[in-house]
């Protein structure tokens, strides 16, 4: 029978990398049903230009248009429209724009005059003994051929040699979702947007095309058969399943749908792809042959509807009906030591279930050119063990542990007290920062913090969250006029020393008041992020906090967990649904502003 790689070569036209084919031949070997799989993300920096079919525009622009979009992992992304080049010039539909974090990131400069900077993970395509192949930025060496898209010359592509490699750098970081080529022209060269749901839209195709007489047979004469995706929300179960459409589209296969929603695809041979947000109920009264859960790692835990274990325990019953041709895959950037797919994980990787497939790749087994025991490897080990083993082994976090003792921040809480009224004798000493949001049902909200010092204790004057009373097609948001003119009232009575925004979503309110108040952007990386609340929690330590009783932000307050992340940084979350952390990170930009210039030790502060 056609294994699943070759089925992705010759009747989808993807050219996969020799360890995902190994990935998804080893989940159809007729041994395995249910897949765990944990792997990453890779990006380029935000000046690198894409190539559209409307000229060339830079990634973060792209990332500037659309709506945004923050999934229950914490990574943000913004929707998007572009049509992007391929090497061959044809051109490709980009749906999303990830956002990242500061990263370290690597540059190299070709011969022609061409660069490129991304994440040292980033991977482009190069000429290799065997032909085109992908090779990650930290391993591309003056010399390679990389291949650049020259198509005013009729052949669409041309190799060019690498003459430096050595410019390393700190950036913020982006990458396009390009469901069906999983590639972009950036900088005129070709990039790589590797992802596992694109691994898993393979497998669900092959379940539907070459497997399908397995479920036919099973189901009632004309009754539909479903592969499901599930996702935290909407927006992430439909990212997958348009995985799924691209890569029909773009093959031979088109022709066989005959039913097409925003949620569902429907197959000539009765077949449904079906995208729906996490829950129990909706996946219930189905012949579901196959569930995809996506991102499962950061799922809600516990037994409620959305739960991760009420969800699995709800879609059991109709997987089962197929018996051992049922199938479960699960996918995931590795995160913390505990929930369902941590749990589920451990019992694939320790072989007793037989029918289980564990997938954790480590940087030396997916990169050839990284062999474990190399010189970079054995200086990465040796300089900080915890963040090797999962920044480069790609292993599950063991850290997870409070910012704040609940007992220590109610001592912070003065009951005697309620929001502060502005002093004279204070004047140009408050602070203010906002953490903007869109606000409405299911979004974060839009939160501000004032706080000021008296010596060494931090005041905090007064918590504010704006109403999501503006309808835009038929949904509520924050209403931006209202907040600016709520912040020029208050810096009326105040005197604001610094008014500071988060950079998402604020770039129109920071040009409309710029002139006239002392009003700027507050860039969330992971070491402002670290400075921020490391002081927040070195001066609530130290007793040198006073609060006033705001039920919701005290609560999110002794929410905040440390975790120590895949890419071997530190990180705050308040926790995995949105509304959690909107009070605390509005207070810890508050608290960086008031802050400026304190030489703290922010990073061993977080360690315990």
């Amino acid at each position: 029978m056609l294994k699943c790689s070759q089925f992705a070569e010759y009747a989808l036209g993807l050219k996969l990398w020799d360890r995902q084919k190994e990935i998804v031949d080893e989940y159809f070997d007729g041994t395995k049903t249910h897949g765990v799989w944990a792997l990453g993300r890779r990006c380029v920096t935000g000046d690198t230009l894409i190539a559209t079919d409307q000229g060339s525009v830079e990634i973060k622009e792209l990332a500037e248009r659309g709506e945004a979009l923050t999934l229950e992992d914490g990574s943000k992304w913004q929707t998007c429209s572009a049509r992007v080049a391929q090497l061959d010039g044809s051109y490709a539909s980009a749906e999303l724009v990830y956002i990242g974090e500061i990263e370290p990131t690597r540059k190299i400069t070709l011969a022609n005059g061409l660069s490129i900077a991304g994440t040292l993970e980033h991977p482009i395509m190069v000429m290799g003994s065997d032909g085109a192949e992908w090779k990650e930025l930290q391993h591309i060496k003056t010399g390679d051929l990389v291949f650049v898209a020259s198509w005013e010359r009729g052949n669409g592509q041309e190799l060019v040699p690498v003459i430096d490699n050595n410019e390393n750098g700190l950036h913020r970081v982006f990458d396009l979702h390009v469901p069906s080529t999983n590639a972009f022209i950036g900088n005129g060269i070709c990039n790589h947007n590797s992802g596992k749901t694109l691994l898993a839209a393979v497998a669900a195709l092959y379940v539907c095309f070459v497997l399908e007489e397995r479920y036919r047979r099973k189901v009632r004469k004309k009754e539909k058969w479903y592969i499901v995706t599930i996702a935290n929300d909407q927006s992430q179960a439909k990212l997958a399943l348009n995985n799924i459409r691209q890569l029909l589209i773009d093959s031979q296969f088109a022709k066989e749908i005959t039913r097409e929603t925003a949620t569902e695809i429907e197959i000539s041979n009765g077949c449904v792809f079906q995208a729906i947000p996490a829950s129990a109920r909706a996946s219930r009264g189905k012949a579901v042959v196959m569930v995809i859960m996506d991102e499962l790692a950061f799922s809600i835990e516990g037994d409620a509807n959305r739960g991760a274990k009420a969800i699995y325990t709800a879609l059991s019953p109709s997987i089962a009906q197929f018996g051992d041709n049922g199938r479960i895959l699960e996918l995931s950037s590795p995160w913390l030591t505990d929930g369902l797919f941590y749990e589920h994980y451990c019992e694939a990787q320790s072989g007793e279930y037989k029918f289980m497939q564990a997938i954790n790749i480590p940087t030396w087994d997916i990169n050839p050119n990284l062999p474990w025991g190399c010189a970079f490897l054995e200086a990465e080990l040796k300089r900080d063990p915890e963040k090797f083993w999962v920044e480069y082994g790609a292993q599950f976090s063991k850290n997870l542990s409070s910012l704040l003792a609940p007992e220590v921040v109610e001592a912070a809480v003065d009951k005697k007290r309620g929001i502060l009224l502005p002093q004279r004798e204070f004047q140009s000493t408050y602070y203010l920062a906002l953490d903007p949001a869109k606000g409405g049902v299911g979004r974060d909200n839009y939160t501000a913090a004032i706080v000021h010092y008296e010596g060494e204790m931090l005041i905090v004057d007064k918590f504010h969250s704006f109403d999501a009373d503006f309808e835009i097609n038929g949904k509520k948001e924050v209403n931006i006029k209202a907040v600016e003119q709520w912040i020029m009232e208050h810096h009326k009575a105040y005197g604001f020393k610094e008014i500071v925004l988060d950079q998402f979503n604020s770039a129109s309110t920071i040009q409309s008041l710029s002139e006239s108040l002392p009003i700027g952007e507050l860039t969330w990386s992971v070491s402002t992020k670290m400075k921020a609340f490391s002081k927040m929690r070195q001066l609530f330590n130290a007793g040198l906090v006073s609060l006033y009783p705001h039920e919701v932000a005290i609560k999110q307050i002794k929410n905040l967990s440390v975790v120590y992340r895949q890419s071997g940084q530190w990180t705050v979350t308040g926790g995995k649904e949105a509304n959690v952390d909107d009070y605390p990170f509005a207070l810890a930009g508050a608290i960086l502003a008031a802050s400026e210039g304190d030489d703290i030790d922010w990073i061993n502060s977080l360690v315990r």
